[in-house]
Order: structure tokens, then sequence, then C-alpha cells
């Protein structure tokens, strides 16, 4: 198969390949598919490097228009109240609730966390991992919110599409 062949396969069998996603400083917007094929964005950040208590992890933050998620590798503990995000070392926004063991959920503090993100210069993510094994303390990773303001207005500009092929 000539390379062209296997680029238009890849764009076919993989939704995130065919739509590109644009990046500003440390965040990216990256359109998505849903299940139905309908395209939507969300804006991520780079990976940073964290400590669990047991070992090197990483965790970014993705946003979206329902809501802010913290993504680890590690499993989260969120039976503490000192676990949620920090702008410009200012006060804890607290963490809703944890999904599938390794997913942060923000949803109740969304305009509050947002407004932050825009007027700040750096994230901290304060989390707990390991809920199962013996306390190791609140760990930290650092976001650059350089470029944020402009990739999150790039989100709101982003519009939900079908697929090609299909009406809207």
């Amino acid at each position: 198969m000539r390379p062209v062949g296997l680029f238009l396969f890849a764009c076919v069998f993989t939704a995130e390949l065919w739509v590109p996603s644009r990046s500003w400083a440390d965040w990216s917007v990256v359109r998505k598919s849903r299940a139905q094929g309908k395209i939507f964005c969300v804006l991520e950040s780079e990976r940073q490097p964290i400590f669990d208590g047991y070992q090197d992890s990483s965790v970014f933050v993705v946003v979206s228009e329902g809501g802010i998620i913290v993504k680890s590798e590690s499993c989260l503990d969120s039976e503490f109240q000192d676990v949620g995000f920090i702008v410009d070392d200012k006060r804890l926004l607290k963490m809703d609730e944890v999904h599938d063991r390794r997913t942060g959920v923000f949803k109740h503090s969304y305009d509050q966390i947002i407004e932050a993100l825009q007027g700040g210069s750096e994230l901290n993510v304060q989390l707990r991992f390991w809920p199962e094994w013996p306390t190791t303390g609140v760990h930290r990773a650092t976001f650059s919110l350089r470029g944020f303001p402009e990739a999150y207005a790039e989100v709101g500009n982003c519009r939900p599409t079908s697929p090609p092929g299909e009406a809207h």
C-alpha cells in the first residue's frame, strides 16, 4: 500500500487523526469522537510528572464544556479534603469525585476554576494516591497556564460536527 493510501486508511479508522488538533504553549485543543461519530473538542494540558508515593507517574488535565478532569496513571484517593486545584498559590478548589479510579472530576466549581485558570500563571494539581495502601501524603504536579486563555477560547469556537458524509 502506498503511504497516501495508508494515511487515508488510518484516517477512516482513527477519528482523532482525520481532524487535526491545535496547540497554544502548554495546552492543546483536541478533537475527539463520540460513539455516535459526533466530533467535539476538549482542551488538554501537557502531561506532567508526579510521584504517587510509591513510583513515578504522570497526570494531565482535560477541560471540556461539561467539566474538568485530571487523568492519572495511578489510582486516586478522594477520601481526604485536601485534593484539588490550586491556581497561583491561592485557595484549594476541591475535586468533586473520582471515576474509574484514575480520573478526578471537577464539576461543581467549573466556572470558578475556569476564571482562575484564565487569570493565572500556574496550576498546581494536589492529589493523593492508592486508597487501599498506607497514605503517603499529598503530591503535586505543576502546570503552566501559558496559552490557556487562547486555547480555551478556541474550544468555545469549536462546533460539534458529524462524520464525513452524515448530515449535521
